[in-house]
């Protein structure tokens, strides 16, 4: 796999950099991809053949259901959130959800106070997790995965992780939804997306905290990097608008690209994903990264990086509790 990595890595193209106080952003584009179709998130919101629910009546806070039958798969990215049914939950892991097929996801609660339908199906929220909080997820569920062979999580961490945005931003939620803290820091947050703009034929981006980089996303399609680039930046921007602006003198490219080099090198652990294709998982003390590939094509990429304790919430030791 180090040599896909490779590849992958050699035929990313960084753009310019944009940045607004703490935060820079550098665009990623490649070659338009060979790989398979598929849809996403916002497509399933507005079409009738394609529902994600929950698994039962009475529901299960670690899994949702999605019922897929249209004739391309459906691409679930992790992180991202889907609101409605009978609580908030994220999705712990990207996920092809196979076309003509019921796919079961694993999902986690960010929203603590209700257990209740206010709709018959989830649908496409603005919002995804905070870095600090996907990065923590991402390595409960490596650890799930080596432990007992699930995605799963620690859901009263997460909740802690949750209630801890919540007092840091002084939100006052009947639910402890995570969402009310994007809605009450909406106009702030929205400041960051006017300086951060998407470029035709982007396929990805570098974020980087004070010129260190904080995370990379990459699609194989634009189409589905052009649906994640405002939840990804406003989820950046959750964090980053906690930090001291301490400019980084212009040398953003030359640490990204010797970033990149250390990602090329990365020692992976494959395994089946939940729906399409291989999941493809790394933990060191630089990164924690995932990455899903089908059809010799990667799907997703997703990497974050480990950051001092000031600006991270903690995470506790994994357990499960459900």
């Amino acid at each position: 796999m180090i040599a896909e990595m490779r590849q992958l890595v050699i035929m990313m193209k960084l753009g310019e950099v944009q940045s607004h106080g703490a935060m820079s952003v550098i665009p990623i584009f490649n070659t338009p991809s060979d790989g398979p179709e598929y849809l996403i998130l916002s497509d399933a919101a507005r079409n009738e053949r394609i529902n994600i629910c929950e698994v039962s009546d009475g529901g299960i806070v670690s899994k949702a259901k999605v019922i897929n039958e249209e004739i391309h798969p459906l691409l679930l990215v992790e992180g991202e959130e889907i609101k409605g049914a009978k609580q908030n939950r994220i999705i712990n892991a990207t996920i092809l959800a196979e076309s003509g097929k019921v796919t079961f996801i694993p999902v986690t609660c960010v929203e603590q106070g209700r257990w209740s339908s206010n709709t018959r199906n989830f649908d496409a929220s603005d919002n995804m997790l905070p870095p600090t909080m996907r990065e923590n997820v991402k390595k409960m569920v490596h650890s799930s995965l080596n432990i007992k062979g699930e995605r799963r999580t620690d859901q009263g961490s997460v909740w802690q992780d949750v209630a801890r945005f919540h007092a840091i931003y002084d939100v006052s939620s009947p639910t402890m939804a995570l969402q009310d803290v994007y809605v009450k820091e909406k106009k702030t947050i929205e400041e960051y997306l006017k300086d951060f703009h998407l470029h035709t034929m982007q396929t990805g981006m570098i974020v980087l905290f004070n010129g260190n980089v904080a995370g990379i996303d990459y699609f194989s399609q634009d189409k589905a990097f052009a649906e994640s680039f405002p939840k990804l930046v406003r989820s950046y921007a959750l964090e980053a608008m906690r930090m001291k602006d301490e400019k980084s003198a212009g040398k953003e490219l030359d640490i990204v690209r010797d970033f990149l080099k250390g990602l090329e090198e990365v020692k992976m652990e494959r395994y089946q994903s939940e729906g399409l294709g291989d999941e493809w998982r790394f933990e060191d003390e630089k990164m924690t990264g995932s990455s899903l590939w089908y059809q010799g094509v990667c799907i997703h990429l997703s990497v974050l990086t480990s950051r001092s304790e000031s600006v991270r919430p903690r995470r506790e030791s994994f357990h499960d509790i459900w």
